[in-house]
């Protein structure tokens, strides 16, 4: 399956500077101070703000699973 970083870049803004990573690390060493907890809300801003461009990517990503998967069925 080919997926590339041309067409991440085109549908999610700041890419590769994207968030996801940063959360997983945040989560994982929450210790509950001030600075911590908005952290977090800064990273679930983020995703917030990209939800739309986050749906398409799941959606292309799928579609190229689908087809990928199928490409050898033949009719």
């Amino acid at each position: 399956m080919q997926f590339s970083k041309a067409e991440i870049e085109e549908l999610v803004n700041n890419f590769p500077a994207c968030p996801v990573e940063r959360l997983i690390k945040d989560i994982n060493g929450f210790d509950g101070s001030d600075q911590n907890i908005d952290q977090l809300y800064d990273v679930l801003t983020w995703i917030a703000d990209h939800e739309v461009e986050l749906s398409k990517l799941r959606r292309i990503v799928e579609k190229k699973i689908i087809d990928y998967r199928f490409k050898d069925v033949k009719l």
